[in-house]
């Protein structure tokens, strides 16, 4: 029975031929991990580089510990890899728990980023903002995503406050006030004056610019 030549692998599953591609032939394309100036901004990005880092792990199946260490230090960056030089491991939550030297580092940067994530900071924030050259959908657009870093109990009842109090369109603030509009009413009444506004610039006209009653 012939048992070489090219029809030895016949029976192998494609599968098993993919895992044994070397994973330093996978180049998992991350950008390093910059720090911001602000403390708070720095432990969401460090959040999210992290599950960047362990969605492509998954998606290239690279599951050894030696090889995500060294693409930690690798696509880390000269930030990361001082970290992972300097800061001391932190202590398994069970004395009995064994883990791999990747775990390991992801437990220390995890201590060393997470405790810079501040809600107080990012409500700070949320309050100084105001409508600047743009509509009423693209200014909610920046309110939602910085009222995701703020912890609010109701961040919808948050923002509608929020534009009530800096929205540009006076006729539009007093109507949504006097008719305790929900945020889904404020955004659709304020889209479809937008719509109205547009429309009437090639007649001349703008319902801003009309005398009050």
């Amino acid at each position: 029975m012939e048992s070489g030549g090219e029809g030895g692998n016949q029976n192998v599953p494609a599968a098993a031929v993919a895992d044994a591609v070397p994973p330093q032939t996978t180049d998992i394309k991350m950008q390093p991990f910059v720090p911001a100036r602000d403390q708070d901004e720095t432990g969401r990005m460090w959040r999210k580089w992290k599950a960047g880092l362990i969605t492509r792990f998954r998606f290239f199946r690279i599951q050894n510990d030696k090889d995500k260490t060294d693409a930690i230090s690798i696509y880390g960056g000269e930030h990361i890899r001082e970290l992972i030089d300097t800061l001391p491991n932190e202590p398994a939550a069970d004395e009995e728990e064994e883990r791999d030297e990747f775990d390991e580092i992801i437990a220390k940067l995890d201590h060393y980023f997470t405790p810079m994530i501040n809600p107080d900071s990012a409500r700070c924030k949320f309050e100084q903002m105001s409508q600047q050259e743009e509509s009423i959908a693209q200014y909610y657009v920046r309110l939602r995503l910085q009222a995701e870093k703020c912890a609010f109990p109701d961040a919808d009842d948050a923002i509608r406050s929020k534009l009530l109090q800096t929205m540009k369109d006076g006729r539009l603030q007093r109507e949504a006030m006097i008719k305790r509009y929900t945020l889904q009413q404020l955004l659709e009444n304020a889209a479809n004056k937008e719509d109205r506004d547009e429309a009437s610039k090639g007649d001349g006209r703008n319902e801003n610019s009309r005398p009050e009653p």
